[in-house]
């Protein structure tokens, strides 16, 4: 709350939802989000199957795809 005046922050409709956090709860947040960024680069791409289907008239064809 000492800070709350320091900063200017646009999206605040009235005082009651102008709220500055910080403290204890922002570092096991950020370990989170590391530890996501850590599995998301670790990732390695499988092989999959896919599904496609093609209806040939006499006038066209039209192909269909999973997605």
């Amino acid at each position: 709350m000492l800070l709350r005046d320091a900063f200017v922050i646009d999206s605040a409709t009235d005082d009651r939802n102008l709220v500055l956090s910080y403290g204890p709860c922002q570092f096991p947040t950020l370990g989170f989000i590391v530890e996501r960024y850590w599995e998301i680069q670790s990732h390695e791409p499988e092989e999959f199957w896919t599904i496609n289907c093609s209806h040939r008239s006499d006038e066209r064809i039209a192909t269909f795809s999973w997605m």
